[in-house]
């Protein structure tokens, strides 16, 4: 290493960005494997729709009991 502190922390500065964009890239596949994942369950599962409201303020909506998708989520599926 150099004795420039001010080159040092440019270097661990530049090292920390590369670290920061693999964990990205990474964090981007299993977001899309996870996506995957929920076409696969959305299209295939046998589903047994429940009304499904969080609380008194909150929409209302059909949650399958299977899969956990709600009913919304397929439409939105359907329609792209």
């Amino acid at each position: 290493m150099s004795n420039n502190p001010v080159q040092e922390k440019l270097i661990e500065r530049n090292e920390l960005i590369s670290k920061v964009e693999i964990k990205n890239n990474e964090l981007n596949k299993i977001k899309n494997d996870i996506q995957k994942l929920d076409n696969w369950l959305y299209s295939d599962c046998k589903h047994e729709w429940e009304y499904h409201r969080e609380s008194s303020f909150e929409m209302s909506y059909y949650k399958c009991k299977i899969c956990s998708c709600f009913q919304s989520d397929i439409s939105k599926k359907e329609n792209n």
